[in-house]
């Protein structure tokens, strides 16, 4: 088995199967339902009672590829898998992770937000300061290696995306 960190952030699948993985750390993680699906990705692959129907590719969707079956699994997404943020901080963190096990993982940039596909809209504030979080910080969510962090293409297009986006430029 492999590891394929140059592949982060996409989805992937075997030919005729509906089993979705995201890649992450260079592994493939598989995504168990499609609650947890549309819970973290932009809806552009549709869930059709269990199943996911894929979009092509160049439209942000699942790539189906029999050679990912050489990538090593890493841990399957969580059932309780979120996007969110503090009240009174702009990062957005992924809850990963199993109970009572959960971590905090980072979402490095708007580029990275959009490289994984994760949607902008799904993003839970929660009504708690950062520094009051007992949650552990797990490893960065990044951009795999060669990608351009904020690609010149990138033009955010709902509020919500153009308020992160200034959030994030101002950290920086």
């Amino acid at each position: 088995m492999i590891e394929r960190p140059d592949l982060n952030g996409l989805r992937v699948c075997f030919p005729y199967h509906y089993a979705i993985y995201m890649m992450d750390e260079g592994k493939k993680r598989w995504i168990p339902s499609p609650q947890v699906y549309t819970a973290l990705f932009v809806n552009q692959d549709q869930p059709l009672g269990g199943m996911i129907r894929i979009s092509p590719p160049n439209r942000g969707g699942v790539i189906r590829d029999s050679s990912i079956a050489d990538i090593s699994n890493g841990s399957d997404i969580p059932d309780t898998a979120i996007l969110f943020k503090y009240y009174d901080n702009s990062a957005v963190f992924l809850l990963d992770g199993q109970a009572p096990n959960h971590v905090k993982r980072l979402i490095t940039s708007p580029a990275v937000m959009n490289h994984y596909g994760f949607n902008w809209e799904k993003i839970q504030v929660w009504n708690m300061p950062i520094a009051s979080s007992n949650i552990l910080d797990g490893n960065p969510i990044t951009n795999p290696p060669g990608v351009i962090e904020f690609p010149l293409d990138h033009s955010p297009k709902t509020n919500t995306e153009i308020t992160e986006y200034n959030n994030w430029r101002a950290l920086l």
